[in-house]
C-alpha cells in the first residue's frame, strides 16, 4: 500500500511534467512574435523594386537615432535604431490609411512612437509638408510650432 502511494506521489507531476510540455511544443507552432509582414510580390516577374533610403537625427535633442526606410511603392517600411544599431521601431506608413507599427521598444513612450509616424508620412506623403522646414540643410520636423526632431539623408 505504501509503495503504491509513492508511485502514485511521484507519477502525478511526472504526468503534470509531460502533458505540459507537449501542450506547450502544439502551441508553440501557432504563435509567430514580430513576424514583419512580407512586401508585396508583382506577380508577373519579381519582387516589386525597392527603393532604400537611409537617415541618422535627433529626436527632441537628447536621442540621437538612424532610420531605414524601404518604399514599395505605394508604401514605406521605416526602422528606427539607436546609433548602437539596437532596434527602437518598425512600422508601415501609407498615404491614406493607418501606419502599422510592428515592433517598438518596451521604453519607449507612446508620443515618441506617434512623432515618428507623423514625420516620415509627411515627409514621404505630405503635399505642403507644413510641419516639415529645411534648416541648415536638417529637415526638421515641428509640433506645435516646437522642433522635435530632425534628420539628413545619409
Amino acid at each position: 500500500m505504501r509503495i503504491s502511494r509513492y508511485l502514485v506521489s511521484l507519477s502525478l507531476p511526472a504526468c503534470f511534467f509531460f502533458a505540459s510540455l507537449f501542450s506547450a511544443c502544439a502551441k508553440s507552432g501557432h504563435i509567430n512574435y514580430d513576424v514583419p509582414e512580407p512586401l508585396p510580390v508583382n506577380k508577373t516577374t519579381s519582387p516589386v523594386k525597392e527603393k532604400t533610403s537611409m537617415f541618422y537625427g535627433s529626436y527632441m535633442d537628447y536621442m540621437s537615432f538612424r532610420a531605414i526606410a524601404v518604399s514599395d511603392g505605394e508604401a514605406y517600411r521605416v526602422v528606427i535604431m539607436s546609433n548602437e544599431g539596437v532596434k527602437l521601431q518598425d512600422m508601415r506608413i501609407t498615404k491614406d490609411e493607418d501606419t502599422d507599427v510592428y515592433f517598438y521598444i518596451a521604453y519607449m513612450p507612446k508620443e515618441t512612437i506617434e512623432d515618428f509616424a507623423a514625420f516620415f508620412k509627411e515627409y514621404y506623403f505630405g503635399a505642403d509638408k507644413k510641419n516639415i522646414k529645411i534648416i541648415e540643410n536638417k529637415t526638421v520636423f515641428f509640433k506645435d510650432d516646437n522642433p522635435v526632431l530632425w534628420i539628413k539623408q545619409i
